[in-house]
């Protein structure tokens, strides 16, 4: 504890590197509100000590000697399973798939290790910024609380409870992923890459649900639109896992914050798991139904009307909220184009990217769904709109997918 009484933030470092680990202790070391418990240089030493550091945060690099960063994943999730992780890795591709594949597995969040180009100043806050909001969400889950905090903590009593399944990342193998199918498509005059995966014949079988909530009688939405951030991936990862290719009478526009390399590996990993086609659009790209659309890293993903079709746009506009892409200037967009015709879902995040948004979608006659505070990672972003209390719904992880099949396929 620091001098306050408050009890530090216990974070470990798990990186090879003498010049980033050395780097990553004194961006920390001073703050008073963290304490580093642990440093190990792989993953092999980080799993036979995990217990007796007892973190709150890992920081685990992706690249290591003798046990790599996604090896060690599940071994420590499976030691301390009330830690939270953090990847840390070079913006690489083959590093940017890695991260993608660790945070579907149940990795937090990630972030882009410091180099000679980085604003020193901006990684040290960011970094600080993650640590305290992840820490704060494992310590908040399960109390009642009233303060509102810097990092978009809000009140929230009577909190779902997340299935144990999502709450634990199995140590035992993993089956063979389902067969890709990576296939250039040129698509009005634009070369792209569409992620198609080979399926077993089952999956073409989406799963219908009674949908018997009268909040959402009569609404036919034509357009699904998410917003996520901090933890996105891995709930991202669930919902689709969970919809399977039930959506296809309809688009569905995302924007989750990341960088770029990342959402084209994101957009990847969705078509794998969901077996629905999912792209990073080009600019001026047609949208279709039954086509997932994945904001581009560093790029506003906006649609607009084009004579009888809709095209997406995307531009490097001011960031919103600090992000760009960002989910605001996305739903603004969207209402534009589509009225009141919008399922917007906001899910786990820091800040309130989305409120606004989500605000406008709400006052056009759209419906609005957020994750619950008990799932998300960190209850920034939907926990902004339930403190204004524009939501039409508050479910866990697990349930937002059967949600948005009750309320996207009724009356098909």
């Amino acid at each position: 504890m620091n001098d306050s009484g408050f009890k530090k933030y216990r974070v470990m470092i798990v990186e090879d590197s003498s010049l980033i680990r050395g780097y990553l202790i004194r961006a920390l070391q001073n703050d008073p509100q963290i304490e580093i418990c642990g440093v190990a240089e792989n993953g092999r030493i980080a799993v036979d000590k995990v217990k007796l550091y007892n973190p709150e945060i890992i920081l685990l690099d992706v690249e290591m000697p003798v046990m790599d960063g996604i090896t060690a994943l599940p071994l420590l999730v499976g030691a301390c399973p009330e830690a939270k992780i953090i990847m840390i890795s070079t913006l690489t591709a083959k590093n940017a798939a890695i991260s993608i594949e660790a945070m579907s597995k149940g990795a937090s969040d990630y972030l882009e290790k410091p180099s000679a180009e980085t604003d020193k100043t901006l990684f040290k806050t960011e970094l600080i910024q993650k640590i305290k909001a992840i820490a704060l969400s494992i310590r908040k889950v399960g109390e009642k609380y009233t303060k509102d905090d810097e990092f978009g903590f809000l009140k929230a009593e009577n909190k779902l409870q997340v299935p144990p399944q999502l709450n634990k990342v199995s140590v035992s193998a993993e089956k063979t992923p389902p067969e890709k199918n990576h296939n250039t498509i040129i698509k009005d005059g634009h070369r792209q890459t569409a992620y198609v995966p080979v399926l077993p014949p089952a999956s073409a079988t989406p799963a219908v649900f009674t949908n018997d909530d009268n909040r959402f009688a009569g609404f036919k939405p034509d357009i699904l639109a998410i917003g996520s951030s901090t933890g996105g991936p891995n709930v991202l990862h669930e919902v689709f896992k969970q919809i399977g290719n039930s959506l296809g009478h309809i688009p569905t526009f995302i924007t989750q914050h990341m960088p770029p390399k990342f959402t084209t590996f994101l957009a990847q990993s969705i078509a794998t798991t969901s077996g629905m086609r999912c792209t990073e659009p080009q600019d001026g790209q047609k949208v279709e139904k039954g086509w997932i659309y994945i904001a581009p890293g560093d790029y506003h993903m906006l649609v607009e009307p084009k004579g009888v079709d809709k095209i997406i746009r995307l531009t490097k506009g001011e960031p919103e909220n600090f992000c760009r892409p960002s989910v605001d200037p996305m739903l603004r967009s969207l209402v534009n184009t589509y009225g009141k015709n919008i399922l917007t879902v906001i899910m786990t995040g820091m800040g309130s990217d989305g409120k606004l948004g989500a605000k406008l979608v709400h006052e056009k006659g759209g419906k609005v769904i957020i994750q619950d505070e008990a799932s998300s990672v960190v209850w920034g972003m939907p926990g902004a709109i339930a403190k204004e209390g524009f939501q039409d719904g508050i479910y866990s992880s697990y349930d937002i997918a059967k949600q948005i099949i009750k309320i996207c396929r009724r009356d098909l």
